[in-house]
């Protein structure tokens, strides 16, 4: 995720005729180890979920991972 936001926040975008500027983007991560271990999908969208609102509090453009 934060290899991705890197690299958004590094790229040229254009629109045609006006100029876009930089753009950002916030990731909330969540992981689970082991990937077995039967959590409920819809517990793990909530947590990454709580995680993107995390990194948006934070400023914005960041990555942000559950729990912490």
């Amino acid at each position: 995720a934060e290899r991705i936001r890197e690299e958004v926040w590094a790229a040229d975008i254009a629109n045609p005729g006006t100029p876009v500027g930089r753009v950002s983007i916030s990731f909330g991560v969540v992981s689970v180890v082991p990937p077995e271990s039967g959590m409920a999908a819809s517990v793990l969208v909530a947590q990454a979920d709580h995680a993107l609102y995390q990194a948006k509090r934070k400023g914005r453009n960041c990555s942000v991972l559950a729990g912490e």
